[in-house]
């Protein structure tokens, strides 16, 4: 579901983040809910360019969330999956979108 070993492989500098693949197009485009902006989950490394990785999703109108290195790219993707069931699988609809509660 992601390329990380090929660019990895290509581009052995690069600062590779995992983002914009947890939900669909729809969100983008419209990512208010009830109660605030729909979640993004995402992975990458830590510092000045996960700061950049996290205003570029910002700037989309959705709230970041971490959650953690590249090694994490598989649970990004897995939450990809996981919109993918609920949305198309379980007909939720693809205005589906995530949201972390905490206190």
């Amino acid at each position: 579901m992601n390329s990380f070993a090929a660019f990895q492989q290509h581009t052995p500098r690069a600062r590779l983040f995992r983002a914009f693949n947890t939900l669909g197009w729809e969100n983008f485009a419209h990512p208010e809910f009830e109660g605030g902006p729909a979640d993004l989950f995402y992975c990458g490394p830590d510092g000045d360019d996960r700061a950049v990785a996290e205003q570029l999703i910002t700037d989309i109108g959705l709230r970041p969330m971490y959650l953690g290195g590249v090694e994490q790219a598989g649970l990004v993707d897995a939450v990809g999956r996981l919109w993918f069931a609920l949305a198309l699988g379980q007909g939720k609809g693809r205005r589906l979108a995530f949201k972390v509660l905490t206190p």
